[in-house]
């Protein structure tokens, strides 16, 4: 198999390059990270230059990437940014991929242009106080069935990004004694703003400008409309978008891994120690090597 780049990857990875050392230097993230704010603006720009439709195909407004056009501008976006990578994942990595593969053919051309665009964002409700990714035993979150309606009453932690979304995945229980543990959990996409949805900060001790919320849904009632996928099979959804995450993370420790090599080697040439730079000593050089 040819893992080298094509072209048009190689192309993409310098245009990502290119926007990451004018729009992000490093000294700017710090500042973000300084003040806990979001720079939004950033995702716009993203969108002018075509990478918040890295994968959204060609017919909804994309450019029709797939996972390696994905992993080319995370790990790029993450030598500089690991938390601006994760915003960026959170859109393209969650919301694309799961309204692209399991969303209705309405929902993929309302959101998938308006994604591509800039004009959408999404986060991700699906933790549980009482449970990590044990998301089979631990969704006591509930929406309950009126009609064309469904009524959603519970509680969700390490909802991250919320503040800056306008869309939230929210994965509740639909089934309350299924006949399989894969069975009852279904998928909702919900505008943030939604009646009965609040939420509150949660203090964290790193990437601190894209902020993880505790979330309360109460009596919150959407149409039967905004469900993603099926009825009681919300876990195909769920997996799929988990197994997308595993690659996704990947990539950004690839991305910080590298940048975190750029700034010890620079490092290593600036400092000057007994008359010379610190990278001229074997003691330094041998686990610069290594890595």
């Amino acid at each position: 198999m040819d893992f080298r780049f094509t072209d048009d990857q190689r192309a993409l990875q310098d245009m990502v390059r290119r926007f990451v050392e004018k729009e992000m230097p490093k000294e700017r993230v710090a500042e973000w990270d300084k003040n806990e704010e979001f720079p939004k603006d950033l995702l716009d720009k993203m969108a002018e230059i075509g990478l918040m439709g890295a994968t959204v195909p060609e017919e909804y407004g994309g450019t029709g990437g797939g996972v390696m056009e994905e992993v080319i501008v995370l790990e790029e976006l993450s030598r500089h940014s690991s938390t601006v990578a994760l915003a960026y994942g959170l859109d393209v990595c969650f919301g694309a991929v799961t309204v692209e593969r399991h969303g209705t053919e309405e929902q993929r051309r309302e959101f998938l242009p308006k994604l591509a665009n800039g004009q959408c964002h999404f986060a991700l409700s699906m933790t549980e106080p009482d449970g990590g990714t044990d998301i089979l035993g631990a969704t006591k979150t509930v929406a309950r069935q009126d009609g064309d309606y469904f009524v959603i009453n519970g509680a969700k932690v390490y909802t991250t990004g919320i503040n800056i979304a306008s869309h939230v995945f929210v994965v509740v229980r639909t089934e309350k004694d299924p006949h399989k543990p894969s069975h009852g959990l279904t998928v909702f996409l919900l505008p943030k703003d939604t009646p009965g949805i609040t939420y509150s900060k949660i203090v964290k001790m790193g990437s601190k400008f894209l902020h993880s919320y505790e979330v309360a849904y109460q009596d919150v009632r959407v149409h039967k409309s905004t469900m993603i996928g099926k009825l009681n099979k919300g876990w195909h959804a769920i997996i799929d978008t988990i197994n997308n995450e595993r690659i996704f993370i990947a990539a950004v420790c690839c991305g910080l891994g590298r940048g975190a090599f750029e700034d010890a080697n620079q490092y290593a040439l600036d400092r000057t120690a007994f008359g010379r730079p610190i990278g001229q000593f074997q003691a330094v050089q041998h686990p610069l090597a290594d890595t």
